[in-house]
């Protein structure tokens, strides 16, 4: 682990600078029910639960896992069943029913899926209940709580539908909902680049009543506030050996650095990484960006906003891919009837659906919405991006 010069800060923590807050927020709602927590890629929801993870909680076992990796409702069953016993100490003895089912086979994963003695695989529905109920045993006698940290769980219910077919994605929810309810002492905290809206809404089309996150209180860790975002910078601009040009200042530098990529730490990392050992104004600065945003190679992926249009948004892309050209140009912002206007002069739609996408634009975190109406792109550094890529030249006034 690297330490910043003289600042006994390690890369492990300058990803969490400015997040204390929030991660108390979160504990303070887990008392109350579980938690989905959505928000852009690369904003930091997995630095997040990494360090909610990593510092623990005097009243809660934690337990994090990526689970973009799994595939099958089985597969995802006993990784539950895994970092449960892990997690508890005396690994599987710790869950006792699900010991008992499982006998002499007990923890046997062949591949990644639990199986009884006599080789049949454990139905996974079974493997998530006993698991859930032994965890809220296990912890009740602890004098405890649980907290399950489920990375990515958009991908992984996609991969599911994809390899055992949407009723079985549809019942892995179904089950979440039904065991978090009924375990008060077990939360879940599932997290997603992906919004599970849109994984919600294709299932919804092959028939999927659920409402999964009715009962879950929704977060967005969001960009950085401003004194966060400056102090980070400066942070890593010691790491990096970045120092202010004659006539600039550090505090002055760092501040116009994280404001240039709207406080978010993983484009001002890779800002700042760019300009290691040397000395910089304001300037250089802007013109780092520029080259970062216009690299051909695309270094940040910042294309993926373009890219993933085509993905999630279906019939109504068109519509989404307008919107998003017209709100570039108008970098204030413009309000929705303006852009409603707008769109209906470019694509051929009514207006609600117009409304509908926009709410979903919002959802995905593409868009704010400002107390006086105007509609904005949420992160500066996105919009110069798309003006770039659709060759729109932005209004600045």
């Amino acid at each position: 682990m690297e330490y910043l010069g003289g600042m006994g800060i390690s890369n492990q923590k300058l990803g969490v600078i400015g997040r204390g807050a929030f991660i108390e927020e979160i504990w303070e709602r887990l008392d109350e029910k579980s938690i989905y927590v959505n928000d852009l890629r690369r904003i930091g929801k997995t630095k997040v639960l990494e360090k909610m993870a990593e510092e623990g909680h005097p009243d809660w076992v934690v337990v994090h896992r990526d689970l973009e990796g799994h595939s099958t409702a089985a597969e995802f069953a006993t990784a539950v069943y895994t970092m449960s016993g892990n997690s508890l100490g005396g690994g599987a003895k710790a869950l006792r029913t699900m010991g008992k089912l499982l006998g002499k086979a007990s923890g046997t994963e062949i591949p990644g899926v639990l199986k009884l003695p006599e080789g049949r695989i454990v139905p996974w529905k079974d493997v998530l209940r006993r698991t859930f109920a032994d965890v809220a045993e296990a912890v009740e006698e602890q004098g405890k709580r649980f907290v399950f940290l489920w990375d990515e769980v958009p991908f992984m219910l996609g991969k599911i539908e994809a390899s055992e077919g949407a009723a079985t994605a549809m019942e892995v929810l179904d089950v979440i909902r039904e065991l978090t309810q009924t375990h008060h002492g077990v939360r879940v905290l599932l997290t997603g680049s992906v919004g599970l809206h849109h994984v919600l809404t294709g299932l919804q089309k092959k028939g999927y009543r659920g409402t999964p996150l009715n009962h879950m209180d929704r977060m967005a860790p969001g960009p950085l506030e401003a004194g966060d975002g400056s102090r980070l910078a400066i942070s890593l601009m010691t790491q990096f050996g970045v120092e202010p040009a004659p006539g600039s200042s550090l505090k002055g530098i760092a501040a116009g650095a994280s404001a240039l990529v709207g406080h978010v730490p993983f484009y001002l990392r890779g800002l700042i990484s760019k300009l290691r050992k040397r000395q910089v104004d304001e300037a250089m600065i802007e013109a780092e960006l520029v080259q970062q945003i216009t690299d051909p190679d695309d270094p940040w992926d910042l294309s993926h906003y373009l890219r993933r249009l085509g993905d999630y948004y279906g019939d109504d892309e068109p519509i989404a891919r307008s919107a998003l050209d017209i709100l570039a140009i108008h970098r204030k912002g413009i309000m929705f009837e303006e852009l409603k206007n707008e769109i209906r002069a470019k694509v051929s739609s009514d207006d609600e659906q117009i409304r509908q996408v926009i709410k979903l634009l919002l959802r995905d975190h593409y868009l704010s919405k400002m107390q006086d109406g105007l509609h904005v792109f949420r992160l500066e550094v996105v919009r110069r991006w798309w003006c770039f890529e659709r060759n729109i030249q932005s209004i600045e006034a």
